[in-house]
Formats: structure tokens, sequence, C-alpha cells
């Protein structure tokens, strides 16, 4: 009977037909978590039990000490479980039958949250993670009524317009949004002026709303002095006024994604309480103001897929930022980030490129970027310009101290253009002690790697779930790909000519006969410029595989050995030949 308080004078109604069945009879009673410390409840509730067997016991769980003293009996302190013994429970009932060292990254997190349970087993157990599937939001259901009574309560202070509709409303509203729709246009809210207590701003753009006009953002928005949050997302801007900001300095959510401005006024370094600004899909924004430093608490800055956009100065300045998404980072030269600048950002996230990696010198300059700390980046993009030096030592020693294999979220890799690296080596995989390499990656891309000619291949599960490789222009690029890429299921090699791929049918399998044999789930398989190719040996060739092009093979044949399979009995959907000279004739 959990929680005793209130509940005794229940509990007395409930038991006082019991007495005679208890007279004389030994009996157990457990109160569970007991916290009332009236004594004259207490007494009421002790002679429902009076009697009973002088055998009997009743015990009572407490948290607090002021009811020991009405027990009228000495405590028996339960002590906490040890931080190991803790862990152990929580690891036990929140991995269930999944091996912890296939998940590394939960020890870590699981330590921390086993820890704040301080040694209680009960709250241990409760805390432990729920799988998703087992997961319903009946803490997030509101009654019907309750909601209702939310809705009115709020209505005043949230108003959510469309077009023109209800704007009589908008003198009392601190939080608003408005969808403008055909026929909305924002500079007829005939009260705009007069919304001095405006804290929230979200102007909701879609097919059919009329761009913004230049007095809304010049006259309408920077009067606007009380906003918190303000979100001009997906409409037709082109250009912000330098003055809009100036004056909003309370601002501290800024969404500008999906506008088309080339380049933020510098009005917005004055945003000293800004902590979230949102850039992705800016097609058309090229730079950041000089003084984005200024930002001092800026926490959240999100420029994915704002492809125009190549330097981000002075990131390593902005001491607050917990999360920045999209990252595109210019290396060296004028105005160019360091090495050690980039070690500086912990909080890396989503996608990140880097530019001009030739201007890194040497390995102990490589060591500062601190690549093994980038925990959470799962989209990696590295790139050489033209380089006249030839240092082929000096790109294959960056290229292995960044320990790639080794970033735990890492699931696209791609490396272009290191003109002058001759071989890819057992580091680039990172540590060896670790079982397996690129543990989380789906996608690898190799491309303009002009002086490539050896891949040093480990053999050791690396690349478990790999899905999609592609290695372009490597011209001098021989020997052998990965084996066992059991989840390939596309790969592409356009432009690799002295990469050996040819193997005999009836013989030992090597090279691509091997390797197209551990890959059990391909579709789609793309070979251009391979003049090493002779054969395809369709009878290893997994039943998934529905598109071969091939193009560019001035040596292979097609011609299938008497009592192989026929091109009727495999899956292929789509085979494209395009300019394999030594090709005949195509049976049916």
């Amino acid at each position: 009977m959990g929680g005793v308080g209130k509940k005794t004078t229940l509990a007395k109604a409930v038991y006082n037909d019991e007495k005679e069945i208890l007279k004389g009879k030994k009996f157990l009673v457990v109160l569970d978590d007991v916290w009332n410390d009236d004594y004259n409840e207490w007494d009421d509730l002790r002679n429902l039990f009076v009697q009973g067997d002088m055998k009997s016991k009743i015990i009572v769980t407490i948290r607090k000490e002021n009811v020991e003293s009405m027990m009228g009996s000495r405590a028996i302190n339960v002590g906490t479980l040890s931080s190991e013994v803790s862990w152990d429970l929580f690891k036990r009932h929140s991995l269930e039958n999944r091996d912890l060292e296939e998940h590394p990254n939960f020890e870590e997190v699981g330590r921390k949250i086993a820890d704040k349970c301080k040694g209680l087993p009960f709250s241990s157990k409760d805390t432990c993670w729920v799988p998703e599937s087992e997961w319903k939001p009946e803490g997030f259901l509101m009654h019907d009524l309750v909601n209702d009574l939310a809705r009115i309560a709020s209505s005043k202070l949230c108003i959510r317009l469309e077009e023109n509709k209800g704007s009589h409303m908008l003198e009392q509203s601190w939080h608003m949004s408005y969808s403008m729709g055909e026929g909305g246009d924002f500079e007829q809210l005939k009260p705009l002026y007069k919304l001095h207590q405006l804290t929230t701003l979200l102007l909701i753009d879609t097919d059919y709303s009329p761009p913004l006009t230049k007095r809304v953002l010049h006259n309408i928005l920077p009067r606007l002095t009380s906003l918190r949050a303000l979100s001009l997302s997906n409409n037709w801007i082109v250009e912000l006024p330098d003055v809009l900001f100036i004056k909003l300095k309370l601002l501290r959510f800024l969404d500008l994604s999906r506008v088309l401005i080339e380049k933020l006024p510098d009005s917005i370094c004055v945003l000293y309480n800004l902590e979230t600004l949102l850039l992705s899909h800016c097609s058309s924004l090229k730079e950041l103001p000089l003084q984005m430093e200024k930002l001092i608490n800026l926490r959240h800055l999100d420029v994915s897929n704002t492809f125009s956009l190549k330097m981000l100065l002075h990131l390593s300045k902005l001491k607050s930022l917990q999360l920045l998404l999209g990252a595109k980072l210019l290396l060296g030269g004028h105005g160019g980030l360091r090495m050690e600048d980039l070690g500086e950002l912990h909080n890396l996230y989503g996608s990140l490129s880097i530019l001009e990696l030739q201007n890194v010198v040497d390995r102990r300059e490589a060591l500062k970027g601190n690549f093994w700390g980038k925990n959470h980046v799962d989209k990696l993009s590295l790139e050489w310009s033209e380089s006249t030096a030839d240092n082929s030592q000096t790109e294959r020693d960056i290229l292995d101290e960044l320990s790639l294999g080794q970033l735990p979220s890492l699931k696209f890799l791609f490396i272009r253009r290191m003109h002058r690296i001759t071989e890819v080596t057992e580091e680039f995989y990172g540590s060896s002690s670790s079982e397996k390499h690129f543990n989380s990656l789906e996608k690898l891309e190799f491309e303009d790697m002009l002086e490539w000619k050896q891949w040093h291949v480990l053999g050791s599960g690396e690349f478990p779930i790999l899905e999609n490789l592609s290695i372009e222009n490597c011209p001098k690029l021989i020997g052998k790909l990965p084996e066992n890429l059991y989840s390939l299921t596309e790969l592409r090699i356009p432009r690799c000519p002295e990469l050996k791929l040819e193997a005999p049918l009836f013989v030992e399998a090597e090279l691509f006969t091997s390797q197209l044999k551990g890959m059990k789930h391909i579709v789609e398989l793309s070979i251009v410029g391979c003049n090493s190719l002779t054969s395809l040996p369709f009878s290893i060739l997994t039943s998934t595989l529905k598109t071969i092009t091939i193009s560019h093979c001035r040596k292979l044949k097609l011609d299938l050995p008497v009592g192989e399979m026929s091109y009727s009995n495999m899956f292929l959907e789509t085979m494209a030949l395009y300019e394999c000279v030594s090709i005949d004739d195509i049976s049916p």
C-alpha cells in the first residue's frame, strides 16, 4: 500500500471488517514508501492489526526520518549499490542481449546515467532505455477538455493567421505565425506597427505567396524590437537591409534557411543575444560577415547544404558554439583557417567539408586538427587543389594522421584531388586495435587521384555496411579492392584503366571474381575505361544485380563457356555496353 497518508482513513474503512479474520492469525504486511508522520493517523492504522498473532510482522519502507520516530522501532538503513554494480545493473537492463563492444559509445553515456541514479537499484532499472518499438506517447496525451482549456487560455497570446483573416486580434498577441497565401499581404496587417509586445514571428511562405517587399524588411520588421524569435525561412528574399537587425538586439532565434541572399548584413553581428542561426539550403549565400565572433552567445549554427559558402571565419572564437552543422572550411591562404582552429571546434555535427588541404605542411600540423574527436560528423569531404610540389609522402602522412576509420558516426566519405599520393596505407584506417574500421560508413568515393597506385586492404572486416563505392579517374591504380563487401549495392569504377579486374572463370577465383563473390547485395555495377578487363564472370554474379554498365573496356569479351547459365536465366534488367570493341556478338 504505497504512499500511506490520506489513505489511512480509507484503509481503516476497508480493513475494519477484517479484524475478525486477522484475530489470532500470523500475518505479514508491507507498507511501502510511507511519508505520513501524523501520530493520530498512525494510531488508527495500528489498531487494525492489534488482534493478530504476536509473531506477525509489519515492514515499513521510509525516506523520511520523522516517520521512523512514529514507528517506535529501530530502522534498518539499506546501503546503495557501488558504482560498478550500479553500472552492471543498468547495462544488463538497457542493452538486453546486445554486445557492448558493438556499441562502444553506449558505455560513456550509460555510466553517466548510472552515476546519476546514486546507487539506487529501482532508479537504475526505471531509467533504462526503452526500445523505440515499445515507446508509447502516453505522457504526451492531453485530455480533450484540458486541450480546449489550454487553447482558450493561449488564444490571445498565440495567434496563427492565414492571409489577412483575424488580424483584429493582433494587438493582444505575443506569438504569431502568418501564412500569407495567394491573397495575403503582410503589409495589410494594419496594427502591425503597434505590435511592440510581439516576441515570436514566423512568416510562413507558400507556393502562392508574394515576395516580401522592401517596406516590410526596411520599415516594419526593424520596429518589432521585442522579438526573440524570427523566421523568414523559404521566403523570396534576395537581399536583407543592413538596418534590419540594428534594433532587434533581444533576438535569440533567427531562421533564414532557404532564402536567396548572397550575403548577410553586417548588422547581424550586433545580435549579442542570438543563440540559434539557421542558414541551411541558402543556395546563393557566399560569405559571412567578418565580425561573426561578436555573436558571443551563439550556440547553434546550421549551414548545411549551403554549397556556395566556402569560408567560415573565426569560428574558433565563438566560445559558446555547441552545435555546428554542415561546415565548409578553407585551410591556409589569405583569411583561411589553421588546423589548430579546426581542432578547437569540438561540436561539429552533420556534414563537414575541408578545402585546400595542400596547405597543411606536415604530419604534426595534421594532428592539430583533432579529427579523432569529431565523433558526430557523419559526412566528410576532403579536397586538395592543384599542387606543383611533388610531395606524396606529406599527403600520405596527412591522410594517415586523420584516423578516419575511427570516426563512429561517419556515413559518407569523399576524398578528391590528392594528385601526389601513391598509396593508401593501413594507417588510413586508424588504430589497429579496433576490430572493425569505418564501422558506420555507407558511401565511399575517391576521385581524381592521379598518382594513386596501391590501396592496402586489411581484410579484417573493414567497411561492414558499405553500400556505395566509387573510384573515379584514378588512372594508375592497380591491385584489388576490399573483399567481403557484403552490403555493397553500387560499384562504380570509371577511368581506372590499370585496375586489375580480370580473372579466369574455371580456376581459383582471385581479384575481381573473389570481390564480386563477397558483394551479396550489389544492385548496380558500372565499369568505365578498364582496359585490363577481359571477361565478366557471369556465373558468380548475385541475383540482386539489376544493372550493368560497361564502357571503354577494349579487351572485354562476353563469350559464355559451354554449360554455363544463359543470359535468359540472369536477373539483369539493364545491360549497357559502350565502346567495347572486342565484343563481336551477344548471343540470345
